[in-house]
This record gives structure tokens, sequence and C-alpha cells, in this order.
């Protein structure tokens, strides 16, 4: 059986990100925006996303939207109805 291709991610959060915490994001870009950033690129698996994700909320990131790109359509199109992002999550 093959490896499965990496998630290609794009998660909107909001906090201070400093250099030690985007050097421990791996290979997620982060392009900072006013109030956060934007970080994009491949996660593995589900483990290194909840890595991801714990990393940021020890940081006291508070996330905004997580998107999955690039993921292929599971249920067929319905006209006029736009896919929705993977996820839009807070954390309080």
């Amino acid at each position: 059986m093959g490896e499965r291709p990496p998630l290609e991610l794009r998660i909107h959060a909001e906090g201070a990100f400093d250099e030690a915490l985007v050097a421990e994001l791996g290979r997620l870009e982060v392009r900072h925006v006013p109030g956060g950033a934007i970080l994009h690129g491949p996660v593995m698996d589900a483990a290194e996303l909840w890595g991801v994700l714990h990393r940021l909320h020890r940081a006291g990131i508070r996330l905004r939207s997580l998107e999955r790109l690039g993921a292929p359509d599971t249920h067929p199109a319905t006209p006029g109805v736009e896919p929705a992002e993977v996820a839009e999550v807070e954390v309080r």
C-alpha cells in the first residue's frame, strides 16, 4: 500500500507569532497579517495536525479557521452550493 499524500492546510489564527513559535511550526509557512497570521502548508496526518493545534493553543493563539486545500470531492456537486471550509473553530 502506498504512502498517503500530505494534507495541504491553511489556518487563520489571531495572536502574537514570535520567532520561536514560527520555528516550532516546522514546514508550515507563516504569513503575518494584522492581529495574527495565516499558516499554510502540508501536514502528514491527523497526529501532526493535532500537534500544530496543540502548540498554537499552548502559545495562546486563537484559531479563526482551518481549511483543507486541494481536497478531492467526496460528494457529488450540488448546483449553486459552494464547498465549505473543513472547520471554523474558536478556542477560548
